[in-house]
Formats: C-alpha cells, structure tokens, sequence
C-alpha cells in the first residue's frame, strides 16, 4: 500500500485542490459583495436619516426653549404683580390703619382753624376764639385749649399702639402745629414733600430711609375740612406718619416657597433721579445702584434676559412700579442657568435619543444589509450586543431621570392593577415599588379614595380624553391636597391609563390663609360701619346669610354665594362716609339727606375698588341699589344690566330692613315685606323673590328672624 502522504504527486493534488478552494471562495465573497452604487445608495439613506434626526430633535428643542420661556415669563408675570398688589395693599393698609384720627372730625376743624389764622396758634388757641368755634360748630363742648391734650394723647397712642416712630400735623407753610409725644424733628425734605400735597391732594409715601430702628417711611395724609366748615380750602393740612417697616418688609420681599420658581424679589426706589435699592435683611439697609433712572419705564421693566442688577450674572427679569404714584419698583430676577437647568437637561436627554435612534436604525439597517452574507454575521452580531448595551444605558438613565421627579407617575391596566409606578409615588405611600406593582387603588390608598379615582379613570377611558381634578388624599395618615391628571393610552391590545399627581398642599393652604386674611377684613370693616350706625347690627350678616341660601338656590356657581356673602357684609361699607346726624337721625330725611345717604354706594365703590377680590364684589355692591324698572340708583340700571348678584342683594337688603324696626319708625311683618317685594315684581326679580319666600319659611329663615327680635332686646 503506498504512503500518501509522502507521494509527491498527492501533495500537488491536495495543494491544487486548496488553491482551487480558495478561488472559489475569493469568487463567492466577491460575488456577494456590493456594488458600489448600492454603498453609495446606502451612505445616502444613512445620511439622510442622520440629518433628519437631528433637524427633528433641533426644532424640537427650538421649541421647548420658547415654550419654556413662555412659561417662565408667565410665571414671574403672576408672581410680580401679585405681589406688587399686596405690597400696594399694605401701603394702602398703612394708610387706612389712621383712617380714625385723619378722618376725626375735631382734628379736621382744628387744621382748618390753624389754616384760616395763617398758622397764628396763639390766635386759634385764644378763649375768644373757642367761644366762637363753640357757636360756629354747636356740637363742640369744650374750645381748642381743651382738646388739644386730649389731640396730642391721641395722636401719641395711635403711635404707640401701631408701632409708629412719630405722627406730625403741618400747615402750607410747612410748620409743624400739632405732633406725637417724642417725636423727632422733621427733616427739610420731609416737609417739602408735605407741602406738595396742597397742591396734589392725594395720599403719597416717602422713600425708604434707614434709622436707628431699621427702615422707616412716611405716609402723607391730606386734611380735607369738615362739610360744615365755609370759606376754607380744599386742604387745609397734612399729616405725616413715620412708620417703621423693617419686619415687615422682611416678609413682603420673601420669596413664595410653592412657586417653585428659584431666584429673589428686589425693591427699588426713585429719589432725586437715582435709583437705590432697599434690603431688610440681615445686611439690609438702603444702597446705590449704577442704575440709570430711565432703566425702568412707567410701566416697569419687560421680562427679558440680561445682566443682574449688579451685573454679575445673567438673568431673567422682571418688574413693575407698586401701585400709583409711587416711587417704588418691585423686580424679580431669575439665574438663566437655573430657569434653562431643564431645558440642558432636556437637550442631552433629546440628543441621546436623537443618536440611540440613528444607531438603532444603523444597527437595523446593517442587519439588513449583512443579513446574506455569512461571513458578516458574527460582525452582526457584535452590533447586536453593543445596541443592546447602548439601550441598557438609555434604560438607566432615563430611570435616573424618572426617579429625580417629584410629581407621583403610575401607570394601570384595564383591570386597575399598577403596572409601574414612579419613585416618588412610593415613598410617598410607603411603600417598596415591587410591594405595589399588581395591586389596584383600593389596596394602596384605601376604599374611599379608590372609589373617587376609579370613577375618574371610567370617565377618561370613555371619553378618550385627558381630565384632571384635585382631590385630598391620605399619605401614610397625613391628609394632602393633589393635583391629578390622568391620561388615556389605549392601543390595539390593551388600555392602560398615565397618571400623574402633584402635591399642592402648600399652595392650597397658602389660598385658605389669605381667605381667612380676606374674611377678617371683612369682619372688621362691617364693625367699623355698624359702631357708625348702630341700626346696621346684625343687618349684614342677615342680608349675608339670605343672600348666601338663594345663590345656592338659584346658581350651581359657587362664586355666586362668595360673592353675595362678601358684598351683603361690605354692601354698608360707604356709609362711613355719612355724617352720623343723618344716619341715626330719629326722623324721616329730607330729599337733601336722602341724596347725601345715597352716596354711600359711591363711597363703597372707591373704598372696595383698593381691595383686590376674585369675585366681582364692587359690581355687586355698586348695582344692589339698582331695580329693574331703572328707578334705583346712582346709575338707574335696567332688567340684565343688573347681575344677579345684585338683584338678590337688592331683595334681601330690603326685606331685612324693613323687619327691622328703626328710630323713625317700626318694625313690618315678614309676610308684609315678602307681600310688598311680590307686589312690585317690576323692581324686584320674581325668581329671587320666591326663593327668599321659601327660605323665610325654613328652619334657617326663622332663626334670622328671630335673632331682629333678640338684639333689639339686647
């Protein structure tokens, strides 16, 4: 047998059949191999989809940019304006808070005396000079030697009660004639800018200016004479209060913690063309700025990014001047890096996406392509397992993303199981996320709250649209206010529902703060009225009362009850403006009295229209002495021009009157109130009028009765 392997001619054989072997395979991978059209033809695809990714994710992101700035500058718009309503507010506030001693009657003729002497005190402090105001007057039982004590006293305990620094009295020669007990001497400035108040006759407020004590301004009081008082001028001299605002200021500059908008409030003011900035902090004071006067215009500064007001970084501001006639500017200024820090977020995140997508679809499309060529599958493969390694990246970091969020995202099926739920949602039940996935609402909120949200889940699958409420729900035994809004996602096999929660429990109890804020207000202006007019207790809060049952009687709107309970307590507001002879006068009033008390409704407009409400208390009030016919007054307002609000004020207020018995005449019965408001139903709307009948003969209408017959007891 003979050795192959050693046969010469064998090895040739076998070397020919390995060169063979490898031609054929050249062959076969050249033959599989592409033309070069197809690359190029591929290269173009590839490009194409490249580019339009990324313009795809670049207008994206041009657009989220506007949106977010959109929504940043309504954001500070909201947050400036309102605060600048409530710094003008407490101004104005400040200014009320001595609305008894500039508005008394003794300190008026006593200003209006001073001015008529040419500021001769010895003259209008002399015996004759009291014996001729006491017969001027008639009222007045004792001369200005006596009272003058008793004006210093006063003007001394408002200042020491309110916390004030000093309280002055200044005739148009700019000479102090009346002040506070050590009260310091006035500054040039300070009567200067008294004196101009002759002329303009309006409240105004000094500049900020730092003291001892901290930050001090003066409010400046025009004194207008009384209506008895002849031959005297428009104003016959001013008040000057200093008051001291540091702690309170403090609190007006403090950022709102539930805007979740970072940055910080600044206080400017104009003085002698410059600009200066007022701080009540802890390093507070008042300070210069390089500011030019004509940096904010007369309606503010427009929001906007720029440098800081202290040109050390870029910001986003804004600002508007407080109130009128002011020379105060409220600024808010945000860090841009902190207002785009979502926005950089967001830009990383889309590009990432932008180049997961162009990776998966060259991974794809390489599948494709090496697809028939076996010798690249193992290169088919890698590609496989680095897209794989690639999503698992994505997959973290957006879990990453998911988990920094506050607000609580889940997700249910169709038989209510959770299937995901966010980090946040977790801990803020209690519990693991492994613990809650595949439990429903019932097992993780409780029956009650489940009940409510599975109501709201029916309601946004069968309308396939997105809804949203707030409800209170119980986290771990502490009851909060969340804001939920639950999102459809239905597909060919399932139907799944995207909610998201956010807690507004801080915002929610800021709102009830500042409506019990309101409601005391309110409480204290109706005492003001009725310790004017004694006839008036009791009469606001039964008006109110009325009022409030046929507004939910006749109106679903619940802002129609808030309005009419507010304006019925506020609807006698101006008559602390009547002279108090007519208001408790024993007898009936002459056509001039009846005009003069008529004015009230004027008077409680402009008082109601400083005071900022978010129901249409000052039409109400303005309209409740309107009737249908055009009878009523001060405008003679007809049928609709009427709102209902009014017109259920205007029965009620009639019909609490007249069962109310008064020092010129008696009491009616309430069937004969009732009788007459049905007798004239072309005054009186018949709707609201039936309303109140039915009331009147409820468990609620007879208490109210009862409690006329009680206080006139009392």
């Amino acid at each position: 047998m003979t050795d192959t392997h050693n046969d010469p001619q064998n090895t040739v054989e076998q070397d020919s059949e390995k060169l063979l072997d490898s031609r054929e395979l050249h062959r076969a991978k050249k033959s599989r191999k592409p033309s070069w059209k197809i690359q190029f033809f591929a290269i173009i695809v590839v490009a194409l989809v490249t580019f339009m990714t990324f313009s795809a994710a670049r207008y994206f992101l041009a657009e989220e940019s506007q949106k977010v700035e959109t929504q940043l500058k309504q954001r500070m718009e909201i947050m400036v304006l309102e605060r600048a309503d409530i710094f003008a507010t407490w101004l104005n506030g400040m200014a009320e808070q001595v609305r008894p001693i500039t508005q008394s009657d003794v300190f008026r003729v006593f200003a209006a005396e001073v001015d008529l002497a040419d500021g001769d005190m010895a003259s209008v402090l002399s015996p004759n000079q009291d014996q001729a105001l006491e017969n001027e007057v008639g009222g007045m039982e004792q001369g200005f030697r006596e009272q003058l004590p008793f004006m210093v006293n006063a003007l001394t305990d408002l200042v020491q009660d309110s916390g004030h620094a000093g309280a002055y009295m200044l005739d148009r020669r700019g000479n102090t004639f009346l002040t506070s007990i050590d009260a310091k001497p006035l500054l040039q400035r300070q009567k200067d800018k008294a004196l101009q108040l002759f002329d303009t006759k309006q409240i105004a407020f000094s500049p900020f200016r730092e003291s001892v004590n901290g930050l001090e301004l003066d409010i400046y009081i025009p004194v207008l004479p009384t209506e008895f008082m002849e031959n005297t001028n428009d104003v016959v001299g001013v008040f000057i209060f200093t008051v001291n605002v540091t702690d309170k200021f403090e609190v007006l500059l403090r950022p709102n913690p539930i805007s979740g908008l970072d940055g910080s409030y600044s206080l400017f003011q104009r003085i002698e063309g410059q600009i200066q900035e007022v701080r009540a902090m802890d390093n507070g004071g008042i300070f210069d700025t390089p500011l030019t006067a004509d940096i904010f215009a007369d309606e503010g500064l427009a929001f906007g990014q720029r440098s800081s007001f202290d040109n050390m970084a870029q910001v986003y501001s804004f600002a508007v001047p407080v109130g009128e006639d002011t020379d105060f500017i409220l600024a808010w200024q945000t860090a841009s890096a902190d207002a785009r820090s979502y926005l950089d977020k967001l830009i990383v995140n889309v590009y990432l996406i932008a180049i997961l997508f162009v990776l998966s679809f060259l991974t794809a499309f390489g599948a494709f392509w090496w697809r028939s060529n076996s010798d690249y599958n193992r290169m088919m493969a890698n590609e496989y397992a680095d897209f794989a390694r690639k999503i698992a990246r994505q997959k973290k970091l957006l879990n990453g993303i998911t988990s920094t969020i506050k607000e609580f995202i889940t997700l249910k099926d169709k038989h209510g199981k959770y299937v995901y739920v966010n980090p946040a949602f977790a801990e803020a039940v209690g519990r693991p996320v492994d613990d809650i996935l595949g439990l429903d609402s019932a097992s993780v909120l409780g029956h009650r709250t489940a009940e409510r949200l599975e109501k709201l889940d029916e309601m946004t699958l069968s309308s396939n649209k997105p809804t949203s409420t707030v409800d209170e729900i119980y986290f771990q035994g502490e009851k909060r206010h969340v804001q939920i809004s639950k999102v459809p996602l239905i597909t060919e096999e399932e139907q799944s529902i995207v909610t998201v929660g956010r807690d507004i429990t801080d915002f929610i109890e800021e709102q009830e703060r500042r409506d019990k804020s309101v409601k005391q207000m309110v409480q204290a202006l109706v005492r003001a009225v009725e310790l004017r007019d004694p006839h008036l207790a009791g009469h606001s809060r039964r008006v109110s009362e009325f009022a409030g049952a046929i507004a939910h009687e006749l109106s679903s709107d619940a802002k129609v009850k808030r309005t009419v309970e507010i304006a019925a307590n506020l609807s006698q507001i101006g008559k602390i403006n009547i002279p108090r002879d007519i208001l408790v006068a024993e007898r009936r009033l002459t056509n001039e009295e009846i005009d003069i008390m008529q004015g009230h409704v004027e008077s409680a407009t402009k008082i109601l229209s400083e005071i900022d409400f978010d129901v249409p208390v000052k039409q109400t009030v303005s309209q409740m002495y309107e009737r249908l016919d055009g009878s009523g007054y001060p405008h003679g307002l007809k049928d609709d021009e009427i709102s209902l609000e009014a017109r259920i004020l205007g029965v009620c207020d009639y019909f609490c009157a007249r069962i109310e018995p008064r020092s010129y005449r008696q009491a009616i019965l309430p069937k004969e109130a009732i009788s007459f408001l049905e007798q004239n139903a072309d005054k009186y709307d018949a709707k609201v009028v039936q309303a109140l009948k039915q009331i009147v003969h409820s468990s609620l209408g007879e208490k109210l009765i009862a409690s006329v017959t009680v206080e006139n007891i009392d």
